[in-house]
């Protein structure tokens, strides 16, 4: 290793996960000019920005958890091709 900066399945969904609350967030800015939020009240605008802040976030969360302590819980390593097909599946999915 000696120091070098090894990117494993866990940071990949930290990048996801700060990825999806960056849309989130500059989509929230938007809701609160009031003009605008009256204008995309009702519409799927609403949907994409909850869906964004709540579900892909949390659940990106839930899976930096669970890639982070598979280890130790379970006692052996989870394959990292499988987890990198995840982790794709979850980005073009969201």
């Amino acid at each position: 290793m000696n120091g070098g900066f090894l990117i494993e399945t866990p940071m990949i969904f930290t990048f996801l996960f700060l990825l999806f609350f960056l849309c989130g967030g500059l989509t929230g800015m938007w809701l609160s000019h009031v003009g605008l939020n009256v204008y995309v009240h009702d519409t799927f605008y609403i949907v994409a920005h909850f869906h964004f802040m709540f579900s892909a976030s949390t659940f990106t969360a839930i899976f930096i958890s669970f890639y982070y302590y598979f280890w130790q819980i379970f006692s052996v390593k989870y394959s990292e091709y499988l987890s990198y097909l995840h982790a794709a599946y979850w980005f073009f999915g969201q």
